[in-house]
C-alpha cells in the first residue's frame, strides 16, 4: 500500500471545508439562541412593566434588564469564540489550498476566466495581505459578520439599560413611602 500525498491533501481539504461550514453554522445557531433569549427577557420585562403595580412590584422588574444585559454579554462572548474558531478553520483551509495549488493562476487555453485561480481571487488577495494566520485571525475577529453581531448585542444591552433607568425611575417615583405628601 503506497501513500499518495495528493490524496491525503484532498481528504484533509474535504475535512477542512466540512469543518468550516460546521463551525459557521454553530456560530449562527449561537447567535439565534442567545438573541432569542435576549428578546424573550426584553419582552417579558416590557409585559411585566405594563401590568406592574407601583412601588415594589415595579422595582422587582429591574431584574429583567439586568438579566437581559447579562444574556447579551454571554451571547456575544459565545459568538465571538465560535467566530474565532471558524477563522482558524478558514486559515487551515487556506493553507491547504496553497499547498494543493488551488490559489495559483491556471492558464487554460479556452474557457471563462482562464487567468484566475480556482479559489476566488477576493479570498486570496485578502489573505495574502497578512504575514501569519494569527495576524489574519486577530484582524478579522472584530470585522465582518462578527462586528454586526457585536453591534446587535450592544444594542440589546443599550435597550436594557434604558429599560433599567425607566423602570427604576418609575418604581422610585411611585413608591408610596418615597412620594412626598
Amino acid at each position: 500500500m503506497s501513500f499518495n500525498i495528493e490524496e491525503a491533501h484532498l481528504k484533509l481539504y474535504e475535512h477542512a471545508c466540512k469543518e468550516d461550514t460546521t463551525w459557521f453554522e454553530f456560530y449562527l445557531k449561537s447567535i439565534a439562541f442567545h438573541f432569542s433569549l435576549v428578546s424573550a427577557l426584553l419582552g417579558a420585562t416590557v409585559a411585566g412593566a405594563l401590568q406592574a403595580e407601583p412601588g415594589f412590584p415595579m422595582a422587582a422588574l429591574l431584574a429583567g434588564p439586568i438579566m437581559t444585559a447579562f444574556a447579551a454579554y454571554l451571547g456575544f462572548s459565545s459568538a465571538n469564540r465560535l467566530y474565532g474558531t471558524w477563522l482558524e478553520k478558514v486559515t487551515i483551509r487556506a493553507k491547504l489550498e496553497q499547498k494543493m495549488g488551488l490559489t495559483a493562476e491556471h492558464h487554460v487555453e479556452t474557457g471563462y476566466w482562464s487567468n484566475e485561480s480556482i479559489v476566488p481571487t477576493r479570498n486570496t488577495a485578502d489573505r495574502s495581505s497578512f504575514s501569519s494566520s494569527r495576524e489574519f485571525i486577530e484582524a478579522k475577529l472584530g470585522l465582518g459578520y462578527n462586528l454586526r453581531t457585536r453591534r446587535l448585542f450592544e444594542a440589546a444591552s443599550a435597550v436594557a439599560l434604558a429599560m433599567f433607568v425607566g423602570i427604576g425611575w418609575t418604581a422610585y417615583s411611585t413608591w408610596p413611602s418615597l412620594v412626598p405628601t
